[in-house]
């Protein structure tokens, strides 16, 4: 989560402007987090999946895709 919060902290400047974007792009990002822990976890309780993928699926996905993310914003 703090890889997510990097993402959307690092590119406000003083005048910038588009600060309630950020703002409202953190929080849809937390969300769509929650829910794919909330879906992992009933795919393991449900038997569909192991339970040290469905345990381990979640931090990896949002950890790739915020670190792509700070990678792809702040190289260009």
């Amino acid at each position: 989560m703090a890889v997510i919060a990097c993402v959307f902290a690092l590119p406000i400047h003083a005048r910038g402007g588009g600060t309630a974007r950020l703002i409202l792009l953190g929080i849809g990002s937390g969300f769509a987090a929650f829910i794919l822990i909330q879906f992992s976890t009933a795919m393991g309780e449900a038997g569909l999946v192991p339970v040290m993928i469905s345990a381990w699926t979640p931090p990896f996905v949002i950890m790739l895709a915020g670190l792509s993310a700070l990678l792809f914003l702040e190289d260009g």
